[in-house]
């Protein structure tokens, strides 16, 4: 029995008005990835000229200590774009540059801890560390890097020159001697920082710290997605201006969002201390920090971390505490190993099943604890490598 026409018409006008709707939706969803894409290559295009920074490689000019007292104009609260004034302040550096920082803890601290925070982050990460510095009556000082929060850009910068910028904040603000804390990609800024002021630096401590990519093996052990972006940044084309664009847009405008694809990324042990408020309110304010001025410092800075250093590990001679998690999917446990065997002073803290973000929220406790110990012992001895140090067996 044949359809009637009717039945026939109907199916053919279902089939029509389906194949409409289909081309509809496909047709805004290709306007709609039109338009990001054109946006992304717009904000890449503005922000081109990141292109010409080079990293440096020529010796960094030695501190000059004899800073003039701050006035109201080299040292001002800071403002956020809404006005609303934020535990930051800004000094300006002899050269005339502005670096902002955070100082926590204890006011008239008599022992301080100089923090390089990681990457991309801000010195909001130095919060941290607030309660338990407080507790202890010790101060913190933390410095956002040049391009990053309110401190200046600075096209010519490498990773000693940047030391020198924070050992010039602690000399302005009277910060003789300092313990050197650096967190992930601040790593190399602080060990940077105590290769240019030995004699200033009474400990070093790294937490799932980065190691000189530029070494054989280590930028293999990144993931695909952190490798992906090195090799952007170093090249400083067009392709890492679009993609770091992109990354800025993202965080911009659907915050959440970025976030969410950022912790599917992690090790176990890192998502769930993540769900923790305190962590994840931390990040978050740090990233957002981080790419306030733009994207320019973001570039550059994981240039600068993808490249040769301008420094030698033989050149740190303080004593040092490597703190590495077993699980660290972002920065691998072989970073950890390749400074603490670097390093002539090191011992290396492994932390079993302890990932990237959670090593600052679990251990932290042990962190400070083991920089208080050490501070207090007044003929302490520096933690010599040995080959029969447990941690690097």
């Amino acid at each position: 029995m044949s359809n009637s026409p009717d039945l026939n018409a109907r199916s053919d006008s279902s089939a029509h008005t389906a194949d409409q709707r289909l081309k509809l939706r496909l047709g805004a969803q290709l306007k709609s990835a039109s338009q990001q894409l054109r946006q992304g290559w717009e904000r890449g295009w503005e922000i081109i000229r990141v292109r010409e920074m080079q990293p440096q490689s020529v010796e960094a000019a030695p501190l000059k200590t004899s800073a003039m007292p701050l006035t109201s104009t080299d040292l001002r609260d800071a403002k956020t774009s809404s006005g609303a004034v934020v535990d930051r302040q800004v000094l300006k550096l002899q050269d005339g540059r502005r670096v902002s920082f955070r100082t926590l803890g204890t006011e008239g601290a008599k022992e301080w801890i100089l923090f390089h925070h990681g990457y991309p982050g801000s010195s909001c990460q130095a919060k941290l560390m607030h309660e338990l510095a407080r507790e202890h009556g010790w101060g913190v000082l933390a410095i956002d890097r040049p391009g990053f929060a309110q401190s200046d850009f600075d096209a010519g910068r490498s990773l000693k020159t940047t030391a020198y910028d924070a050992i010039e904040v602690a000399t302005k603000l009277g910060v003789s001697r300092f313990h050197v804390v650096g967190v992930s990609g601040g790593a190399p800024y602080a060990l940077a920082t105590a290769a240019a002021a030995p004699q200033r630096t009474r400990s070093l401590s790294t937490v799932g710290g980065l190691a000189q990519l530029a070494a054989p093996d280590l930028e293999a052990k990144l993931s695909a997605f952190e490798k992906f972006c090195v090799r952007r940044a170093r090249s400083g084309g067009v392709t890492a201006h679009l993609l770091f664009g992109w990354m800025e847009r993202g965080v911009r405008q659907d915050e959440e969002a970025v976030i969410k694809r950022w912790i599917d990324r992690l090790a176990p042990a890192d998502r769930a201390e993540m769900e923790k408020p305190e962590l994840r309110e931390v990040l978050v304010s740090s990233l957002k920090e981080a790419i306030e001025p733009g994207i320019r410092g973001v570039i550059a800075d994981l240039r600068l971390l993808a490249s040769p250093w301008d420094f030698s590990l033989e050149h740190v001679d303080s004593p040092a505490w490597i703190w590495h998690g077993t699980e660290d999917n972002v920065v691998p446990y072989a970073h950890g190993v390749y400074l603490a065997t670097g390093l002539r002073k090191a011992r290396l803290m492994t932390v079993e099943g302890a990932g990237h973000y959670s090593l600052c929220l679990t251990e932290r406790q042990k962190i400070v604890e083991q920089i208080l110990s050490f501070a207090e012992q007044s003929d302490a001895r520096p933690p010599v490598r040995s080959a029969l140090s447990p941690e690097l067996t």
